[in-house]
């Protein structure tokens, strides 16, 4: 497996145009994309869970302390018609493929630290508050630099 100092930094750079570039993109298509190229495979049921918890998150008030399980995995399993643990366990699995298949890497150039490491897998409340707090600082950051 690679470290994410591997990673050239032209495979990441997509994320950051996501944000900046495409203005017209709904937040649901930039968690899409971003989550593709981070290395997610469309075809588990994990990634969707994953993306609904994304948005789910990012949609409460920043600094609001919540637990996971309780709130946002029982919103997730709601709208899809399922359970709390089966959605914790197809989000679990989905970052561990990541992760084996040595994708998951990408999310420390993302955030530009060393979060993810072979001998440390990120767990899912970390992953989740770690996007939601990139994607927040990425967009105030875009609409900061439209207002001067």
């Amino acid at each position: 497996m690679s470290s994410f100092k591997d990673i050239k930094f032209s495979d990441i750079s997509d994320l950051f145009d996501i944000v900046k570039g495409d203005r017209n993109a709904s937040l649901n298509v930039i968690v899409s994309r971003m989550l593709f190229l981070m290395g997610f495979r469309n075809n588990l049921i994990g990634t969707a869970y994953l993306k609904d918890a994304i948005l789910l998150l990012y949609n409460l008030k920043a600094g609001i302390k919540i637990n996971l399980c309780k709130e946002i995995y029982s919103k997730v399993a709601e709208r899809n018609c399922s359970t709390v643990n089966r959605v914790e366990r197809d989000i679990r699995h989905c970052i561990q493929d990541c992760y084996n298949r040595g994708k998951l890497f990408a999310f420390n150039a993302l955030v530009h630290c060393e979060i993810v490491t072979k001998d440390y897998t990120i767990t899912n409340s970390e992953l989740l508050k770690s996007i939601v707090s990139w994607l927040r600082m990425e967009i105030r950051k875009d609409t900061d630099d439209d207002d001067n």
